[in-house]
Parts: structure tokens; C-alpha cells; sequence
């Protein structure tokens, strides 16, 4: 009580004190923006990548609705002011690959994407994405933007956007 007294009572440490809290403030904004500034760098990329392979699913005549299955994943395009952590900088391209049964729960995540920009496709079942990862390894079937990197698999279309290096 003393203390927050006499800190109060004399001027020059009140001046110092709110200089000390505006320079703290400052600095943890800056933190902030640049997080910020991050994960706008990511969506742009996601938004940019969604659109892109959404063309090719419609130059190859494929409707919305349909079921897809995506095997790989692509990790975010960021430039050297963006700070990457856990969560912040990752894409959703990037996001879950590795989570077993591997690529179901990232296909969620890119189809969440496309819906987000107004794009409306089905996630396949984990069997048809396991089914998609040995098509797409027998086959040896190009990455994204290869040409044939999507292919009609009957009952769904797979997309392969990147190697898959995920055990079996």
C-alpha cells in the first residue's frame, strides 16, 4: 500500500512507470500484428490454392457435390515476415495429414476451405480415401498441378496435391 503510495505521490516515478507500460504495450502489439499479418498470409494462400484446383475440378467437368478424396498436403507459402508457430501460419492444406487414418481429416479440413469460398464437395469415406492413397501409389499418379493429378475413380474423384510419405 506504501509503495503504490509514494509511486503515485511522486511524479517522475509515475511518468517512468506509464512510459515503462506503453513501451511493454507497444512491443506486445507488435507480437499481435505480426501473428495477425501470418495467418492473413495463410489464407490468401489457401484461398488462392482452393481456387485454383477448384478450376481444374471444373475444366475436368467435375460438379460440386461429388465426393473427393485428397491425398497429400501442401504447406503454406509464407514470406520471411510471417512467424510460423504451432497454429498460427498453418494451413489447412497442412493441418491433420498425419492424424490416423491418414488424409481423412485433412480432406475435411481443405473441403472446409472450399466451402468457405463458396464451394460445395463431399469428403469421401475413410475406406475410399484408403482405397484412393494404393490408386494413387499403383498408379503413380502425378502431384498437383501435373497434369492428371485428378482422376475419376468411380463412386469419387481423387486429387493427389503432393507425394504421400505417410506410412501404410
Amino acid at each position: 500500500m506504501f509503495s503504490t503510495y509514494y509511486l503515485f505521490k511522486n511524479n517522475v516515478l509515475k511518468y517512468i512507470s506509464i512510459v515503462l507500460i506503453f513501451c511493454v504495450f507497444c512491443a506486445q502489439l507488435s507480437i499481435t500484428e505480426t501473428f495477425y499479418y501470418t495467418d492473413i498470409c495463410k489464407t490468401n494462400f489457401e484461398i488462392d490454392i482452393s481456387n485454383k484446383i477448384i478450376q481444374d475440378l471444373q475444366k475436368a467437368g467435375i460438379k460440386e457435390k461429388s465426393k473427393i478424396a485428397i491425398i497429400g498436403y501442401k504447406k503454406p507459402v509464407l514470406n520471411n515476415t510471417c512467424i510460423a508457430g504451432e497454429m498460427v501460419g498453418k494451413s489447412s492444406y497442412n493441418a491433420n495429414h498425419e492424424a490416423y487414418p491418414y488424409y481423412i481429416y485433412s480432406t475435411a479440413n481443405i473441403l472446409g476451405v472450399w466451402r468457405s469460398i463458396g464451394y460445395d464437395y463431399t469428403a469421401c469415406s475413410g475406406e475410399q480415401i484408403l482405397e484412393a492413397r494404393k490408386i494413387a501409389e499403383e498408379e503413380k499418379i502425378p502431384s498437383w498441378p501435373e497434369e492428371g493429378c485428378i482422376k475419376n475413380c468411380g463412386d469419387y474423384y481423387l486429387i493427389k496435391i503432393s507425394e504421400d510419405d505417410l506410412p501404410w
